[in-house]
């Protein structure tokens, strides 16, 4: 697979963390630990200045037996890479734009798609959008966990969500998250809506916050639901009923 990876450029030597590499060269690995041991690189261009700065070198790498870092950017670790070649200005604003567009050709299948199989062991599929709304990046509107349930969709359970987050890889992208299935590939996208708290909304374009239908058994005013923004996710978060979290339906077989 096609990534992304910056270099401290020495003398004509391209450095990362006292690792010497070059061009055309392939590199193996045999045991990786994210952001610790294997080769690094991003499938974002963009990404790769979370770690290097902008006049460090950019290069195009393909990487092969690889993790993803769980839910953060869309750094991977690879016991397989190869460097490919060295990008000039022109040639990373070509990839940039090349990334982006792929995320933009997501959104308009989801736009023509209801439901989304993400090979999941349940067998659950996933609304591309999110309740009443048209297109997979439009918010829709907040409800509170007694209203979520009266209306005309199935929520998903506490232990969906938690199955979500286990069968896929997800990165954040255009204030949302992006969920690929590692099963076969399939995506969802969940913008990022904030919350309501009365007629007081907050966060919006940095939390999502989607109700699940589960109880919490463990305090009678609280729900569970899936929270996440820029680096983290957590599929089974809970939170008080009274406040207004965005829908996204599943279909039940």
């Amino acid at each position: 697979m096609k990534a992304y990876k910056r270099f401290k450029n020495v003398k004509g030597k391209l450095i990362c963390r006292d690792f010497v590499y070059e061009v055309g060269k392939s590199y193996h690995m045999d045991e990786i630990e994210i952001c610790k041991q294997g080769f690094h690189a991003c499938l974002n261009p963009e990404d790769t200045l979370r770690y290097y700065s902008e006049e460090d070198t950019l290069a195009e790498v393909e990487i092969s037996n690889y993790i993803f870092q769980k839910h953060q950017d869309t750094k991977v670790c690879a016991k397989d890479m190869t460097i490919t070649r060295l990008l000039n200005d022109r040639e990373k604003c070509q990839a940039q734009a090349k990334y982006i567009s792929q995320f933009d050709n997501i959104m308009k299948h989801l736009d023509n798609t209801e439901w989304v199989d993400l090979g999941l062991p349940s067998g659950t599929l996933w609304c591309s959008h999110n309740y009443n709304v048209k297109s997979a990046v439009d918010w829709g509107e907040h409800y509170t966990w007694e209203n979520a349930l009266e209306l005309d969709c199935n929520l998903p359970t506490k232990e969906q969500f938690q199955e979500l987050y286990a069968n896929t890889n997800s990165i954040w992208i255009k204030e949302g998250r992006l969920f690929t299935s590692k099963i076969n590939d399939n995506s969802i996208f969940f913008p990022a809506a904030g919350f309501t708290n009365g007629t007081s909304f907050y966060y919006g374009s940095l939390h999502g916050d989607y109700w699940s239908s589960s109880f919490d058994t463990s305090d009678t005013n609280c729900a569970h639901c899936m929270f996440f923004y820029s680096s983290h996710v957590y599929p089974s978060d809970d939170c008080f009923r009274y406040r207004g979290f965005s829908v996204r339906p599943v279909l039940n077989k």
